[in-house]
């Protein structure tokens, strides 16, 4: 037995005493594969939760105990350290998400989703959305949509998938220099194009013509005030 699980002993014997405030430490380690189960979980006050982390480092060697104690020591009171669990939650559900897609359980198995009504057939699901779309306000959709182009671009971003994809990249400036691009129904070459033009398209863009009612021409026009060819 050494200083780790001598000191998860110690903490068993103060579980009946604990009054107020207290938390959950799993005796094996969610980085381990332990989850908050009876037999693996012992509860403690907050101080004794970060010497918990600290003698398992001390004891294991194990970096991720090390992390945590060092983290847990930036939080002086018992508010602040909730706003951590709360954080350390997300993350939680996460891994909670990764591993139901690897078992194939909960919304990744079929039988599940139809249990709750999630998968049904598609006229079904077709009069569903239409009615829940009559009882969206305009706000509403507008609201949901933006909330899920900053998710679908967050999550692009971090994997370097989609439109940060830098193999998209380079595809973009290629077929630009190849095709150009049709502005109000006239096809630009690429020498035509301003940089801010081309660095929006390669980067951001995914229209592959535009039209311009105002006229403003984004890039340098030809001495007739018209882009052509």
């Amino acid at each position: 037995m050494d200083i780790y699980d001598a000191f998860i002993e110690y903490l068993k014997t103060l579980e009946s005493s604990l009054r107020g405030y207290f938390e959950n430490h799993r005796v094996i380690p969610g980085h381990e594969g332990g989850e908050y189960l009876k037999d693996n979980v012992v509860k403690c006050s907050f101080d004794n939760h970060k010497l918990a982390h600290y003698y398992r480092w001390l004891a294991k060697g194990t970096e991720k105990d090390r992390y945590a104690w060092r983290k847990m020591c930036g939080w002086r009171d018992e508010d602040a350290r909730r706003e951590m669990a709360v954080y350390a939650g997300k993350l939680g559900g996460r891994k909670t998400a990764e591993t139901h897609k690897e078992n194939g359980t909960n919304f990744h198995n079929s039988d599940w989703q139809r249990e709750q009504s999630l998968k049904r057939p598609s006229e079904e699901k077709r009069e569903w959305m239409l009615e829940l779309n009559t009882l969206l306000t305009d706000d509403q959709r507008s609201f949901a949509g933006h909330l899920g182009g900053i998710s679908c671009t967050s999550m692009q971003r971090e994997t370097q998938t989609g439109m940060f994809d830098p193999r998209a990249k380079v595809q973009r400036k290629g077929n630009l220099k190849r095709w150009g691009i049709r502005i109000d129904g006239v096809r630009i070459p690429y020498h035509r194009l301003s940089s801010d033009f081309i660095d929006y398209q390669v980067n951001l863009g995914t229209a592959r013509e535009y039209y311009n009612p105002c006229n403003q021409q984004p890039s340098r026009p030809s001495e007739d005030g018209r882009f052509r060819d």
